[in-house]
């Protein structure tokens, strides 16, 4: 889904303040990287405390979890960049090519 929107995104703009193509997507794959490697460890450690603990926590709330802090870094991100804003705005975006 990362990379559609990447594609969605890089399709018409050259640069997004001052960061080409592929800078940006060095940046979106390390965060990438990272991501899995936290919630590996975080599955990993979560199975290592019990089996209690896996019917506690069940599969959905890490779903809900990760969908609530996606919608509210997309947020920030928004609110702290009006130009990408502005950007993702434009009609020329989203035009067909």
């Amino acid at each position: 889904a990362q990379l559609t929107l990447f594609e969605i995104i890089f399709r018409n703009v050259v640069s997004i303040n001052d960061w080409s193509r592929e800078e940006y997507f060095v940046f979106m794959a390390t965060g990438m990287l990272i991501n899995s490697i936290v919630e590996t460890f975080f599955i990993f450690m979560v199975a290592m405390l019990g089996t209690w603990l896996m019917e506690e926590l069940a599969w959905w709330s890490v779903l809900v979890g990760n969908i609530l802090a996606a919608i509210s870094m997309g947020g920030y991100l928004l609110k702290v960049h009006p130009v990408l804003r502005a950007e993702l705005k434009d009609d020329k975006l989203w035009a067909e090519p």
